[in-house]
């Protein structure tokens, strides 16, 4: 299968980022669903549903940004229609924080669409300051340090980076970089259980070299094995594992490798990818 980030079209690079995107919407809908499915509400049920299909088959017109405003329209149809139902005061501010992050996936989407991350010369540290401001606004009582800025009350994870003395600008798009930084970020601050260190250091040889590690919990050599054979595979279990997926396939383009060590002598975890610096 050809890889639409390799060889697509603006357009089909456009519907892969939807994608990226789009896979926790599904599953947060498909939860709520479940639910009004089960206690048999059949007209919230039959709307929960209209907005699972138009997440399933989007971008597949030509024309997106109609499509994006009818699935915004139909999720704000959904909230109408749970905001009126008679449940549980509970279960339903619970189904209302998962349509919040489903909004949040769209606006992501349509700030996709305005501007699709074209391939420019970029320093990573910059592409990695930025996905650093997107994983401080997911964990905004947890992480402090280099990039972020001192311990506060309640912070437990610091974030180490000593921006490389030998940087060089490299031609990546922006968008794809920053995801990898942040699925990467990401793991590793679900990894950290209680108080831990994540590390970012990038150095530039004959090739560039990024390692982030963090000091949460080991990871087997079988689950290892699994990371780096099975695109799909978690250790978080089954629903997961599209962040690494993303990883892969945007290394898959610049002709990037990936490896990961899990050390018990340091207690650390390390992702690493190496990229040619052409």
């Amino acid at each position: 299968m050809t890889n639409p980030l390799i060889s697509g079209t603006l357009k089909e690079k456009i519907k892969w980022y939807i994608r990226a995107h789009g896979h926790s919407s599904i599953g947060g809908l498909n939860l709520i669903w479940t639910y009004f499915s089960y206690h048999r509400k059949k007209q919230t049920a039959d709307i929960i549903e209209k907005a699972i299909h138009m997440f399933e088959n989007f971008a597949k017109s030509d024309n997106l940004e109609s499509e994006i405003k009818e699935l915004q329209e139909s999720v704000d149809m959904v909230e109408n229609y749970l905001r009126k139902e008679q449940i549980e005061d509970d279960k339903k501010m619970e189904m209302l924080e998962i349509l919040k992050g489903v909004k949040k996936n769209i606006q992501m989407i349509e700030q996709i669409l305005n501007t699709p991350g074209y391939e420019e010369e970029f320093k990573l540290s910059r592409i990695l300051l930025s996905a650093v401001i997107q994983l401080e606004k997911q964990y905004p009582d947890i992480l402090y340090g280099d990039l972020i800025g001192p311990k506060k009350q309640g912070n437990r994870i610091r974030l180490s980076f000593k921006e490389p003395e030998n940087e060089e600008k490299v031609k990546v798009c922006g968008y794809e970089m920053g995801l990898i930084f942040y699925n990467l970020l990401t793991n590793a601050v679900d990894a950290i259980k209680a108080e831990g260190n994540i590390s970012v250091d990038i150095k530039y040889g004959d090739n560039i070299i990024i390692n982030i590690s963090d000091d949460g919990e080991l990871i087997t050599e079988e689950e290892i094995h699994k990371i780096l054979h099975h695109r799909e595979f978690s250790t978080k279990g089954r629903g997961h594992g599209h962040g690494l997926q993303i990883v892969w396939d945007i290394l898959e383009k610049y002709d990037g490798s990936f490896n990961v060590i899990s050390d018990k002598a340091s207690n650390l975890v390390s992702f690493i990818i190496t990229l040619s610096l052409k």
